[in-house]
């Protein structure tokens, strides 16, 4: 065996080692319990990981784990979500992440149901044009009275975000 195979290491030992060394999360920056790895907007996964079985040195492994990003389950879901019509989230998410004082569980709390209401709002195919009028449409769904406080504080929060937004625009 040659000395230059011999330093050569399947691509997935590198990944699998970068992503033991993480304890954060790059978007949230979370302690990290699960660690999920994104490439080009792309989740690698374990099946995927399994396949890079290409042997590299060690600059060309650190070269490639570079390119990934490494984060929480919260992130990834964000990350890997479908467009919303009614709902800027990615936004909303970020804004709440570096100018609120709000914890991360009811920041997941509030995209999770911004996400349910704008995929309610689409199926039932309605135009809803303020959140005023959302606000309307949600009291009359048939649902708990802690159900729908939690629709009204996550929109409340959604509506300080867009009145900062639009603060900002005008500076």
């Amino acid at each position: 065996m040659s000395n230059s195979s011999k330093n050569k290491r399947q691509l997935k030992h590198y990944i699998a080692d970068f992503k033991r060394e993480q304890t954060y999360c790059s978007q949230c920056q979370t302690l990290l319990t699960r660690v999920f790895l994104m490439r080009h907007d792309q989740v690698l996964n374990k099946s995927h990981l399994y396949t890079l079985k290409e042997r590299v040195d060690e600059q060309t492994g650190m070269i490639f784990c570079a390119t990934l990003r490494v984060l929480c389950r919260f992130c990834t879901e964000m990350e890997t979500l479908p467009p919303t019509y009614y709902f800027d989230l990615r936004p909303f998410r970020q804004y709440l992440l570096s100018q609120s004082n709000a914890n991360l569980v009811s920041i997941r709390e509030y995209v999770v149901r911004l996400r349910r209401l704008d995929e309610q709002l689409s199926s039932a195919h309605t135009k809803q044009d303020s959140l005023q009028s959302l606000r309307e449409y949600i009291d009359k769904l048939p649902l708990s009275m802690t159900t729908l406080r939690g629709y009204h504080v996550a929109l409340n929060r959604y509506e300080e975000y867009l009145l900062t937004v639009s603060r900002n625009k005008k500076i």
